[in-house]
Parts: C-alpha cells; structure tokens; sequence
C-alpha cells in the first residue's frame, strides 16, 4: 500500500499541516503526483493547512487552504504566491485566490462499476441528521409516502454524528449501486464530500445551490432552491428514464472533465502560470 501521508512528509518543499488520517488525504495526494508533472509547478513550496495561521509566507508559497467551512478568504492572502481552497469565498476573489474541488473521502472507495441501468437503488442518501438537513429530511420523508414511489427501491440512512454511518465500503457499495444520490449541504457549508462521491460514481445528483465557481458551473447536477420540491422532482425524474440515463453520462463527463485529480492538477498548473505572468506583468 502506498504511504500517501509518508510522502508529503518526505517531501521537502511539501508540508502537509493536516494529519494522515485526514479525509481530503488521498484526494490531494493524487493531485499532486500530477501537478508537480507540470515544471511550473515544481517552482513553489506548499503548505497543506486546515486552518491558520502558516508557518512562513512568500512569494514562492502556494497554500493549500481545505479547513475554511466558512468559506473566509484567508488573512494571508496577499502575503503568499497563491491560495487553492475547495470553501471558495463569496464576492470578487484576488486573482491569487482560486477554488478547486473538494474531491471525494479518502475513506470511500472506488468499487467494481455497475452499468446505470443495472443499478439496484432507484435513490440513494446515507449521512447525519444535522439541523441544515431538517427541510431536505422533512421533503425526503414526504416523498418516501408517496403513491407514486412504492416501486421505487430507496437505500436511506439518517444519522445522528457525523461518520457515524455505515461503514465507508459500504456507503461505496451502496453509492455506486444507486441511479439517483441526493447530495443536501453540510453542517456548516454547502460544499460536500458526498457531490465529488456521487459525481465520480456517475450518479444523478440532487443538490442544494452551490457556490459559483468553475467545477460547479460545468457539473449536470439539479439545484433545488427550495427541498418541498424534491418530491415532484423525483416523480419526474424516474418517469423519464432516457434523461436520467443522459444525465448520468454528462456527469461521468463532467467528473472526468473538471473534477478527476488529473483535470483539477492541469488548471492548477494554467492557473499558477496565469498569476506569474500577472506579477511579472
């Protein structure tokens, strides 16, 4: 097995200030035996932080930010080459402020793939109760009594603590083995590990509004405003089979495209290129 964490501890100009049992870990870790393919990319150090402050600044430093739940923009935004962060901040961002995804739990695996249409699970949630979840609950329980859903096969599982749930392989299993994931915010952002899981997986996602940045914008995933429409939406979606069957090809694409370790190290890459030419400017 590979030693992810032993690497960026090995690493000289690589600090990982997370912990090896961190749940972005093998994300990230992916990312960067691409990135660092890229000769720009091998130019700069890199502090991996879940929260401030950073050991030094500079303008040679790129700081990984992947703590930030408030999406705040860091206090040493300005003191540092860049900033790549999956809790974007609201507003106009510095042009050495960039959003990348968030990426999947290190803990959930990749099982054997299953064919859309020979998936078990018509719909698909497993995940904690929290307080932001209680309309998304409420709209979730509705439709379960509905007429219309009895043929339907659910795999639902509410908890009340986060990683609380079935076990990762499981909730891997289940995941891929489910036509529609319903993907509600977390307790303190909207940005889930659950989307990039569901996105990987090719699964039909329902989500909340996410915050407007690049990766979001490409994705095929339907936003729900308001969760009292999650009944009538389902309703429609399974009735129309041929646009459940598409959209899970578009989000297949669009996980490859924008949110797999080698496309999000490539707009690293351009993006660390844009901003030296900027200072050099």
């Amino acid at each position: 097995m590979i030693d992810k964490y032993g690497f960026f501890k090995e690493h000289d100009r690589i600090d990982y200030l997370w912990g090896e049992n961190s749940p972005e870990l093998g994300y990230i870790y992916e990312i960067f035996q691409h990135l660092l393919r890229y000769p720009i990319a091998r130019n700069y150090r890199y502090y991996i932080r879940n929260r401030e402050p950073i050991p030094e600044v500079g303008d040679d430093v790129i700081v990984i930010q992947i703590g930030n739940e408030d999406h705040a923009l860091p206090s040493f935004a300005n003191d540092v080459f860049m900033v790549f962060t999956p809790y974007p901040p609201e507003g106009l961002l510095p042009p050495n402020v960039r959003s990348i995804p968030l990426g999947y739990n290190g803990d959930v695996g990749f099982p054997p793939w299953i064919p859309f249409d020979r998936r078990e699970h018509d719909i698909f949630f497993s995940g904690q109760l929290s307080e932001s979840r209680y309309g998304f609950a409420g709209a979730l329980a509705r439709a379960l009594e509905m007429p219309e859903m009895a043929d339907l096969k659910f795999a639902v599982n509410f908890t009340r603590k986060f990683r609380t749930g079935i076990d990762p392989s499981e909730y891997a299993s289940q995941l891929m083995n489910s036509k529609i994931a319903l993907a509600p915010p977390g307790t303190f952002s909207p940005v889930t590990f659950r989307f990039f899981e569901a996105s990987r997986f090719g699964n039909v996602i329902i989500s909340p509004p996410l915050p407007d940045t690049w990766y979001y914008r490409e994705s095929p995933a339907i936003r729900l405003a308001d969760w009292d429409h999650l009944p009538g939406l389902l309703v429609a979606l399974m009735r129309d089979r041929d646009h459940l069957r598409e959209l899970h090809h578009r989000t297949v694409r669009y996980y490859e495209g924008c949110c797999a370790e080698p496309a999000v190290a490539r707009y690293m890459a351009d993006a660390i290129g844009e901003v030296a030419v900027l200072l050099r400017g």
